[in-house]
């Protein structure tokens, strides 16, 4: 070692000495004892090469002669020219060697000082003959300090100083053989191949535009679940399968998946890619239908609509019968899937049953609606003349009505009659027509009356009938007198009859005679002296019959 000048203090100062004993960063140090220890294991003679290393490093610090500017030129030229112009110096170093070749593109560390330092802009570096203050390194000692320096450092940091500079460089190499085989196991298992596939639904029937939830199972080929699966859900429509929903797989390879809205009967299956395919479940819709009553007049209107069905559709009305159902009306269902069917208003029960044909788009269903007999609420009665005469035949005539003035056909009606000082009887019945009217005959009266109808608890008002009396009359002259001679028709026997003529110019009651129990009455009366007598033959009013009166002429002979 004679002949070789060690004493470095010239250069104590110098920015790149400095960085070359300055302590490591943080950054830089980073698992040093875990890449010393691994370089050290995979290398028996580690010791021994780490003093030789030291001691040829203390040897090229003894040989470093001249200023800064030369050992940094030394470094520049050497094997770390590379690193300082990419940047794979140490911190300091970089900084340092930055300083004095800024000007010829060494760039500065990419980390600012972590020593409280401002990093020094290249238009602010210092020329290199230039020493600058730091405030970790010591002031300038003697030379017998300055030597022994160099060699307390790397006797009291044997691991810092070699391990700083290929601590970046053998990190990366070290960990990302040991971090990829330990990540693949865990981030991409074993891929497991489905092989099976279910398709089930709570129903194979739906209501009209119900979604409908169907569930399934997907496996491999030994019954493992298999999870994280994407898997179609299609639908038959025309002559093809359509995707019309998604779903993934859960944990146990169970699938849920809903359906769109359901229009008509529909065929679902799921699928998992091209290949793989479920059985087909099968949902078939079932359309309401409604059947509601109008009643208008002689007739009600049934009202069929429905939800679900297609315009077109056939629809039937039946009336079931004990011997089996009877077709009343067929017609299709319109643009707004309505129908309509007129039957009679019924004067009974009456049940009727709409059927919707079982088509490809939906299944068949039925309604049924029982039509009830309206309520009577009035009852008309009337009679053409009430005034009959004694062989006149009364009829009696009248409507039945229900709720609103709807006329009610097929009600059947009582004709009561009540006599004089009677009470009231049934003479006949009869049953309303399609416009709800009923004529019912009381025949011909023998005295006065009163007649109504009846229908269930309704009652007609009561019509009052009058007799009207009848009177036929003769004369018959003799040689002084004449008889006059007349016959009541609707008299009573013993009915009071009286003769008047005008007497002086005032009628005047003249004879008075009663019916026999043929009605009929006798006058003998003196024949006139002038030309002719006028009388008047009068039956006086009874609670049986009305006042009726004649008139008969007596001439002279």
């Amino acid at each position: 070692m004679s002949g070789h000048d060690d004493d470095l203090s010239p250069w104590n100062d110098d920015p790149l000495v400095q960085a070359l004993r300055a302590p490591g960063t943080a950054d830089e140090l980073a698992g040093e004892s875990e890449f010393v220890a691994a370089f050290r294991a995979a290398q028996p003679g580690a010791q021994t090469a780490h003093g030789t290393a030291r001691g040829r490093l203390r040897l090229v610090g003894r040989r470093l002669g001249g200023g800064g500017t030369a050992v940094v030129v030394a470094v520049a030229l050497g094997a770390g020219a590379a690193a300082a112009y990419t940047q794979n110096l140490p911190d300091p170093v970089q900084r340092a060697v930055h300083d004095v070749l800024g000007p010829v593109g060494v760039p500065a560390p990419e980390k600012p000082r972590t020593d409280g330092t401002p990093s020094t802009p290249e238009s602010q570096a210092p020329s290199p003959g230039t020493q600058q203050p730091s405030s970790e390194q010591p002031p300038s000692q003697g030379p017998d300090e300055a030597t022994t320096e160099p060699t307390d450092d790397p006797s009291e940091q044997p691991t810092e100083e070699p391990t700083d500079s290929p601590s970046a460089s053998p990190t990366e190499p070290t960990t990302s053989p040991t971090e990829t085989p330990t990540e693949t196991p865990t981030s991409t298992p074993t891929p497991v191949t489905p092989t099976s596939v279910t398709l089930a639904g709570a129903s194979h029937r739906a209501a009209p535009d119900e979604q409908v939830a169907l569930t399934g199972t997907l496996t491999a080929a030994d019954a493992t679940p298999v999870a994280g699966q994407a898997v179609s859900l299609l639908q038959r429509q025309e002559d093809a399968w359509l995707p019309v929903a998604t779903a993934t797989s859960d944990e146990a390879g169970a699938i849920s998946v809903t359906a769109p809205a359901l229009t008509r009967t529909s065929a679902f299956r799921l699928a998992v890619g091209e290949e793989l395919t479920s059985r087909v479940w099968r949902v078939v819709l079932v359309p309401t239908l409604t059947l509601t009553q109008r009643p208008s007049g002689s007739s009600t209107a049934l009202d069929v609509t429905t939800r679900g069905g297609r315009a077109g559709d056939p629809v039937e009305l039946v009336s079931p019968r004990p011997r089996g159902p009877v077709v009343v009306g067929r017609a299709r269902l319109g643009a707004d899937l309505s129908a309509t069917f007129q039957v009679p208003s019924p004067s009974t029960r009456v049940r009727y049953v709409a059927r919707l044909a079982r088509t490809r788009a939906h299944a068949a269903v039925r309604a049924g609606v029982r039509l009830l007999p309206a309520r009577p609420v009035a009852m008309s009665a009337s009679v053409l003349d009430t005034t009959p005469g004694p062989g006149d035949t009364v009829v009696v005539s009248g409507t039945v009505t229900g709720p609103e003035g709807v006329v009610l056909p097929g009600r059947q009606v009582w004709l009561l009659l009540r006599t004089a000082g009677g009470d009231w009887r049934r003479l006949g019945s009869a049953t309303s027509g399609a416009d709800g009217s009923v004529s019912i005959s009381a025949g011909t009266l023998d005295g006065n009356a009163a007649v109504r109808l009846r229908v269930g608890k309704v009652r007609s008002p009561v019509v009052a009938l009058k007799l009207q009396p009848e009177w036929t009359a003769t004369v018959t002259p003799g040689d002084r007198s004449a008889v006059i001679g007349g016959r009541v028709l609707g008299g009573g026997t013993g009915d009071r009859v009286l003769l008047r003529t005008v007497v002086d110019g005032v009628l005047t009651t003249v004879g008075e005679a009663t019916l026999a129990a043929d009605g009929s009455v006798r006058f003998q009366v003196p024949l006139p002296e002038r030309r002719q007598v006028r009388y008047r033959l009068v039956l006086p009013r009874t609670p049986m019959h009305l006042r009726a009166t004649t008139a008969v002429v007596v001439r002279a002979p």
